[in-house]
């Protein structure tokens, strides 16, 4: 197990990607839009965790878990891009996210270099975020930010958690055999 946590690894996000070309027009797929820091993920706690924990963790749980009453450790959220090709060379990243007694912990969390404030917007709407990033332009190259663990639900959702977790790939805790 410990070789297996070692090599487990966050998966990229993806989400719809508006491809702008003017004069010609748009396009629209689906596309990788978040990739994944290459580091290994937090181990479990010696204390451990418990199990309430660990389900309540699990994004595929948060519709059983909010059934039974129980508030999941996970939000829900949505990823859109635009991207505009050369002459103009820029890509937006729009991340949304859904009503959550979580989203405060979630931005707490959400970190991004100091010289790409000024290309960040982050929109209360209602009980929800909108955080629009400008992620790449010609001048200054690519955004640095660091954010919270995600996992793709389906082609139109993603599921945060609110900070780095000791979570593998399928999305569970890995228990410690030793």
């Amino acid at each position: 197990m410990k070789i297996w946590h070692r090599s487990c690894r966050e998966l990229p996000l993806g989400g719809l990607l508006h491809t702008i070309s003017p004069p010609e027009g748009a396009t629209t797929r689906f596309a990788c839009l978040l990739g994944a820091t290459d580091e290994r993920l937090p181990a479990v706690p010696t204390s451990g965790i418990t199990l309430l924990n660990c389900l309540c963790s699990i994004p595929h749980l948060m519709e059983h878990v909010t059934s039974q009453g129980l508030l999941p450790l996970t939000l829900r959220g949505k990823l859109e891009g635009r991207a505009w090709p050369p002459p103009i060379s820029r890509q937006d990243l729009t991340l949304i996210l859904h009503p959550s007694p979580l989203n405060a912990a979630f931005l707490e969390n959400f970190k991004i270099e100091p010289g790409w404030v000024n290309r960040t917007a982050i929109k209360e709407v209602q009980t929800a975020y909108v955080i629009d990033i400008t992620v790449h332009d010609a001048v200054n190259g690519h955004a640095r930010f660091d954010r919270p663990q995600g996992s793709m639900y389906n082609t139109g959702e993603v599921r945060f958690w609110t900070n780095r977790r000791c979570l593998n790939e399928f999305g569970i805790y890995i228990w410690r055999c030793s």
